[in-house]
């Protein structure tokens, strides 16, 4: 069941760091309720090198044992400590240019009404097993990690965010189920609202793309036709899809227009700017029409910055649009 959920469904196929950090943190929480206290803090210390937000987890089960084994804490702190170091020297020294990428330039706006949002969302993915959570009254390490895993879906109210930060929510959940197992069994009727509210949930985000119509399209995973147009375009390109630059071996010049445009108020980079306005690229290719940019949605607007819309549109025209993007020539 776990494995069926749309986020799981979608996040354990990319090439990206949190799959690894939720394995790691995983086997911390089966370590703890095994008493291995020491195997437990090398794991999550090696889960927060990976991705940073780990540490609420790490946090979480830090206290459940300080609670519940307080002899065990100076072996699990040590572990920790020792792990991190190993890692620190075995992959890269923290410095400047580290810090500014996974702190720096992580450090955007949080909003209320978009943890919110994570938090509704979380509820109509695996509502029906969050309530069983809930209700079998789970104990232990898992409990702990259920909390901490909480307050990553707070941390979901970062512009940006997806549904990638239900993973460590939806793992405690389904940890405790399984913990709980010999009584779910007595109890028919809630597998198969889990089961049922998986299904709705993954017709609804359709995270495998094997609706009709709604194919993924990102990058390699994109629709064939898009890949075929970026493809067939000469000459250096924009393109807010840079995954659809990387399908077509092409190097993008900006690999994430989302975090660029976040980051321009506080940093103003102008070389961008300055290559637009200088119609440098052949073709910029957007996903949204940029003239009627304040009527897309949300995620849109804030993947355009004001400058680079403004700069877009005063030195290129849109040519036409296909496979559904758009398509912007030189004036």
């Amino acid at each position: 069941a776990w494995l069926a959920t749309a986020p799981v469904a979608v996040w354990g196929s990319a090439v990206k760091p949190d799959l690894v950090a939720l394995a790691l943190t995983v086997g911390a929480v089966l370590a703890l309720d095994a008493r291995r206290a020491v195997l437990a803090g090398a794991l999550l210390a090696l889960a927060f090198w990976t991705k940073p937000t780990a540490a609420l987890p790490a946090m979480a089960l830090l206290v459940f044992l300080a609670m519940n084994e307080r002899s065990a804490l100076p072996r699990f702190v040590a572990a920790g400590v020792g792990a991190l170091a190993l890692a620190a020297v075995a992959t890269v020294l923290p410095d400047a240019a580290m810090y500014e990428h996974v702190v720096t330039w992580n450090a955007l706006p949080w909003h209320a009404d978009q943890a919110f949002f994570m938090g509704v969302l979380a509820l109509f993915i695996a509502g029906a097993a969050i309530v069983a959570f809930a209700v079998l009254r789970t104990r232990g390490a898992v409990a702990a990690y259920a909390i901490g895993a909480v307050g990553i879906v707070a941390l979901g109210g970062r512009e940006g965010a997806t549904f990638n930060y239900l993973l460590d929510l939806l793992a405690a959940i389904f940890l405790g189920l399984a913990q709980a197992a010999p009584r779910l069994r007595r109890a028919g009727v809630l597998p198969a609202v889990i089961v049922l509210q998986t299904l709705v949930a993954l017709a609804l985000f359709d995270p495998l793309g094997i609706l009709p119509g709604r194919a993924i399209t990102t990058g390699a995973w994109g629709r064939p036709d898009r890949i075929a147009v970026v493809r067939s375009l000469p000459g250096a390109l924009l393109v807010e899809d840079s995954g659809l630059l990387v399908a077509s071996g092409r190097t993008p010049v900006v690999d994430d227009l989302f975090l660029w445009s976040r980051l321009q108020d506080g940093r103003r980079d102008e070389r961008l700017l300055a290559t637009v306005r200088d119609g440098a690229f052949s073709a910029i290719v957007s996903e949204t029409d940029l003239a009627r940019l304040d009527a897309a949605p949300l995620w849109a607007r804030q993947r355009w910055h004001d400058s680079l819309v403004n700069a877009v549109l005063s030195r290129y025209r849109l040519d036409h649009s296909e496979a559904g993007i758009f398509i912007y020539r030189p004036r």
